[in-house]
């Protein structure tokens, strides 16, 4: 099984957000700093919810079956969804490792 990169991971991420933020007749521009979750943040909870499943279900599309909401990147001291890019962090670490555990 091919490792996505960073890239690519970051790509799906923001094709997800862009999809979402259509469906509610947004427009914004989704760079790798986007915010996620807290002030200043492109979505609603609810959007990131929507926005967490989807990818989700692309990744699984992709052969893993990773959980994104798990008590893992709860516990974290900085949280995987600040942003864009450490959403993407957070990913690649779990592609990484998945299967090795």
């Amino acid at each position: 099984m091919e490792i996505l990169t960073k890239e690519q991971i970051k790509e799906i991420i923001k094709l997800r957000i862009k999809d979402y933020l259509i469906s509610i007749d947004e427009h914004v521009n989704i760079t790798d700093k986007t915010i996620l979750l807290g002030e200043g943040s492109a979505i609603d909870s609810m959007g990131l919810v929507n926005i967490i499943i989807d990818i989700e279900s692309c990744l699984k599309n992709l052969n893993y079956s990773i959980i994104l909401t798990s008590e893992k990147a709860f516990s974290k001291k900085n949280s995987p969804f600040r942003s864009v890019n450490d959403l993407a962090d957070f990913i690649f670490i779990e592609i990484k490792n998945y299967g090795k555990k």
